[in-house]
């Protein structure tokens, strides 16, 4: 066995953590690496929260005991090691993961693609021009209604961005939108 005194006290500190599930061997070790090895794995992964999660899952390793430790291995070396494979079947993992969509932004996902169809209409139409139709329109388009129309066409905010400024949801902006879209719709028709 090679190494100064603090390398072969770690060495001590993983194999009974490993060996003998002692807890306050693992608690130390944890105190030593967890900064470094958190850094290291952060460098591989899209977020520090993965990063994080991977971390404790090394540790957890060691406490099932599943890990054969060789006693003239370097500790950094083996941990680092262990932070690799995980790192590996992270990514893995991730391949292999089915893109899942939120039940409550379909909606919001459909009603973007309609929006986004009278927004490629609307593209022939100057802003003043939409003004006009807007003012007069007949019967009168309800004051959140033409208020959608001039956040999103007009003054060209994302919707995102129109949402907020209108003070609603952007599920509710959509909905508005599509009452508006279709006005606009039938202007355009007539343009043409």
């Amino acid at each position: 066995m090679s190494g100064g005194p603090v390398k072969i006290q770690n060495r001590i500190l993983l194999k009974r953590a490993i060996y003998e599930n002692d807890r306050e061997a693992l608690g130390r070790l944890h105190t030593i690496y967890y900064t470094r090895i958190k850094h290291y794995i952060a460098s591989f992964v899209d977020s520090m929260e993965d990063a994080e999660d991977l971390v404790q899952s090394l540790f957890l390793e060691l406490c099932k005991c599943n890990e054969d430790y060789k006693e003239y291995l370097n500790v950094e070396a083996y941990l680092f090691g262990m932070a690799r494979k995980l790192i590996g079947q992270y990514y893995r993992s991730k391949r292999r993961q089915v893109k899942a969509i939120r039940i409550d932004s379909v909606g919001e996902i459909a009603a973007s693609d309609a929006v986004q169809h009278y927004q490629e209409a609307a593209k022939g139409i100057s802003p003043q021009e939409l003004t006009k139709i807007i003012e007069d329109a007949r019967p009168p388009l309800a004051p959140k209604v033409r208020q959608a129309i001039e956040l999103k066409f007009i003054q060209r905010y994302s919707s995102k961005e129109a949402s907020q400024k209108a003070g609603c949801s952007v599920w509710t902006f959509y909905k508005r939108l599509d009452k508006a879209a279709k006005l606009l719709e039938d202007a355009i028709k007539k343009k043409d």
